[in-house]
């Protein structure tokens, strides 16, 4: 009998601790921040200067980059604007669909 309250007591002492040991911030991570700098507006402009897909992903980190022959999913995502770009022959982006 008191093994399975020494269970008891031990099981819910850990559930107890869990929510505390969960809850702590971890620190905010400048380079995430840095990279939402662009606005979406520029992002015409700068597809029309045919940038890499490297280039675009560092230029626009929030924005998903989908290139042909990627396989998505159609469904709804509210936290990121997709880009769905063309490529020319060298590799490069040379136009697409903001979605």
């Amino acid at each position: 009998m008191w093994l399975r309250s020494l269970i008891v007591l031990s099981l819910s002492a850990a559930l107890l601790a869990a929510p505390a040991t969960a809850s702590t911030q971890q620190p905010h991570e400048p380079e995430a921040a840095a990279g939402i700098s662009k606005d979406i507006s520029e992002l015409p402009a700068f597809v029309a200067s045919r940038p890499t897909p490297e280039e675009f992903q560092q230029a626009f980190p929030d924005v998903w980059l989908i290139l042909p022959g990627d396989i998505v999913s159609r469904d709804v995502c509210s936290q990121y604007y997709r880009f769905m770009a063309e490529l020319d022959t060298k590799g490069r982006i040379s136009g697409g669909n903001l979605e």
